[in-house]
């Protein structure tokens, strides 16, 4: 398993924290596997789970949209 998956993959790394692209979407997780997903105005609710290699996050698009699955490596602990 990479060092980066096994340090900076833990909770501590993201849990209560914003993350932001270069294109401006946030996303922001919170514990217990929740948080939200920002691009814009628009704002949607996120579910989180942390796999051995990855976070997984499951969010909607849009609200109402169809829901999409985003996978993020922590490589530091400020760029994911």
């Amino acid at each position: 398993m990479p060092a980066a998956i096994l340090g900076l993959n833990s909770e501590h790394y993201f849990v209560n924290k914003s993350w932001k692209t270069s294109s401006g979407t946030v996303f922001h997780f919170d514990k217990n596997g929740s948080g939200y997903r920002r691009f814009g105005k628009e704002k949607t609710v996120l579910i989180w789970s942390l796999k051995p290699e990855w976070v997984e996050v499951t969010t909607q698009t849009r609200a109402g949209g169809p829901t999409s699955k985003w996978y993020f490596r922590f490589e530091k602990n400020n760029v994911g």
